[in-house]
C-alpha cells in the first residue's frame, strides 16, 4: 500500500534543488571573475568571497527554510580573526594612481592605529615608507547607518622646514560601494592632520572592504604618517576604535 508523500517533503526536495542552482550561479561568476585576476591575492580574495557567501546562505536555510522569522541582529563568525590582509607597493611619486601590478609582499595588519612604515619586520623588502592596499570582512550586526573614519596626521619636523606638504589619498569601498576616495595635502604644523568619513546604509550580514592608502611624503619616513581607522555602527554614541571591526580569515 503506497502513501503520498507529505508537502514538507517536497518542501525539502524543493530547497535542496533551489540550493544546488545558486551555488551553481555563484561558482560560474566566481570563476569568470577570477579570469581578470592580477594576482594569486586577488583569486584568494575572491574563493573567500565565495566562501563566506555560501555560508551565509546555508546558514539562512538551517535557521528558517519555512517561515517568515527576521533577524534584527549578526553575530560574527568564529574562524574570523581581526585585522587586514594588507598589500604592500612602493610609495607613490608624483600623482597618486591606484594601487595597482604585482605588490611587494602581504602581511596582516591587526592594528586600529598604525603608520606607513609598519610592513618593517614581515620580511618585505622596502626602505622607508609604502602605499597599503587593504582587504577584510566587515560584518554589520545591526540594520542601519554604518559610518567609517580615516584620520592621518603628518608629524615630519623636515616637512616644518622645507615647506614641502605630504599628499595622501585614501579609498574606502564596502561592498563594492565608494564610501570615501579623497586626495589630501597635509603640511606641518599648522595642517599636519585631515578626518575623512564616510557613511554607508546596511543590512545584517557579512560585506567585504577595499581600501587603499598611499601618500607622496617625498624623503620622510613612513613612521612620519600615522593613519588611525574608527568605525560608528548604528546606535553608537560616537567614533571608536574597534579592533574586531574589520576581520580576515587566517590561512
Amino acid at each position: 500500500m503506497s502513501r503520498r508523500a507529505s508537502w514538507p517533503s517536497y518542501l525539502a526536495l524543493f530547497v535542496s534543488v533551489l540550493t544546488s542552482i545558486i551555488l551553481t550561479v555563484i561558482v560560474v561568476a566566481i570563476v569568470f571573475n577570477t579570469r581578470g585576476a592580477s594576482t594569486n591575492a586577488d583569486v584568494i580574495a575572491k574563493l573567500q568571497e565565495f566562501e563566506w557567501r555560501l555560508g551565509n546562505f546555508r546558514n539562512s536555510q538551517m535557521a528558517a527554510p519555512a517561515t517568515n522569522k527576521t533577524h534584527s541582529g549578526y553575530s560574527r563568525p568564529a574562524n574570523l580573526r581581526p585585522g587586514w590582509l594588507a598589500r604592500v607597493y612602493p610609495t607613490p611619486r608624483g600623482e597618486i594612481q591606484d594601487l595597482a601590478g604585482p605588490d611587494l609582499g602581504t602581511f596582516i595588519l591587526d592594528e586600529t592605529r598604525f603608520h606607513l612604515q609598519i610592513h618593517d619586520g614581515h620580511a618585505i623588502a622596502q626602505p622607508n615608507a609604502a602605499a597599503y592596499r587593504l582587504s577584510a570582512f566587515y560584518v554589520a550586526e545591526k540594520s542601519g547607518r554604518h559610518e567609517f573614519s580615516f584620520d592621518l596626521k603628518y608629524l615630519c619636523a623636515g616637512a616644518m622646514k622645507t615647506g614641502a606638504p605630504a599628499n595622501c589619498k585614501v579609498r574606502l569601498y564596502i561592498d563594492n560601494r565608494k564610501v570615501i576616495d579623497q586626495v589630501s595635502k597635509l603640511l606641518p604644523p599648522n595642517y599636519s592632520e585631515v578626518l575623512l568619513t564616510g557613511r554607508l546604509q546596511l543590512e545584517p550580514g557579512i560585506y567585504i572592504v577595499e581600501a587603499e592608502i598611499a601618500c607622496n611624503i617625498g624623503k620622510s619616513k613612513g613612521r612620519d604618517m600615522f593613519v588611525l581607522v574608527r568605525t560608528r555602527p548604528p546606535g553608537a554614541a560616537s567614533f571608536s576604535q574597534r579592533r574586531n571591526a574589520f576581520l580576515h580569515k587566517p590561512s
